[in-house]
């Protein structure tokens, strides 16, 4: 399998290899990591094998093809999850089968333009089509940004920032640089945004250091703060937030240990 198929295989084979792994959680390339504190509500997905960016109404109801973002998803290392990736799989065999979905894919999801068929409109489709074998499983977050949509989010940083929100996720779907599409963003637009979500990313570590960026819009760092030789001893409420609750557990209490593959 290729392109937008790729991940099938790869999610299979570290399923596979990695038994004692209860999820894994898959990012595009093109996603980064923008709140570098975050802790996912696990609690939450005991009962869900698949957690998906989204909304369930958007999809069983319009049967949207964006209803929902497989750009950053929480797979259960389960039977179930072997399963569903054994159920999309057929859709995506390069050629007319491909070609042939996408067909139907435009016919079947709203909004969806008939181009060959994508891992995204497979999964929504076979949830559409079967949703009493799949549905109970499937959870939609949509109360952080699991996914995050880049246009939405990077020219925000700044009051983002202000009010104490941080996108969890920052994915630039659509961004394709190095290679010419006609419905790509343009290059200079879908750099920038990256600059400054990697620069919003970094300066809540730096800010541990005493340092900051003068603008999200440029490589240069600048003090914001004291000299410590000793960041894991920070007071600061804003500060503590970024560390592993390994090191706050003085004081916040015993610190929960995960397995991240």
């Amino acid at each position: 399998m290729s392109g937008f198929w790729a991940k099938l295989p790869l999610l299979r084979s570290l399923m596979m290899a990695h038994p004692e792994v209860e999820f894994i959680w898959w990012m595009d390339s093109d996603a980064v990591f923008t709140d570098m504190a975050f802790e996912l509500p696990w609690d939450r997905y005991a009962a869900h094998n698949l957690v998906v960016h989204g909304w369930e109404a958007k999809m069983y109801e319009e049967k949207s093809w964006v209803s929902i973002n497989t750009g950053s998803f929480l797979l259960r290392n389960c039977q179930w999850s072997l399963d569903l990736l054994h159920a999309i799989a057929p859709m995506g065999a390069r050629g007319p089968v491909r070609d042939m979905h996408g067909e139907l894919f435009a016919k079947e999801l709203s909004g969806r333009p008939p181009f060959e068929a994508d891992d995204q409109s497979a999964l929504i489709y076979l949830l559409v089509t079967q949703r009493d074998k799949w549905g109970g499983k499937v959870f939609f977050e949509n109360s952080y940004e699991l996914n995050g949509f880049w246009e939405l989010i990077v020219d925000r940083y700044e009051e983002m920032r202000r009010k104490g929100q941080w996108p969890l996720v920052t994915h630039f779907v659509g961004c394709k640089p190095c290679r010419r599409y006609a419905d790509s963003y343009p290059a200079d637009r879908c750099r920038l945004g990256m600059e400054r979500a990697f620069n919003f990313a970094d300066d809540q570590i730096l800010k541990l250091y005493g340092f900051g960026h003068e603008s999200l819009n440029g490589t240069a760092v600048q003090r914001v703060g004291n000299d410590t030789g000793g960041p894991l001893d920070a007071e600061d409420e804003d500060l503590r937030r970024l560390l592993h609750p390994t090191f706050r557990a003085p004081i916040t209490g015993m610190a929960r240990h995960m397995l991240y593959l």
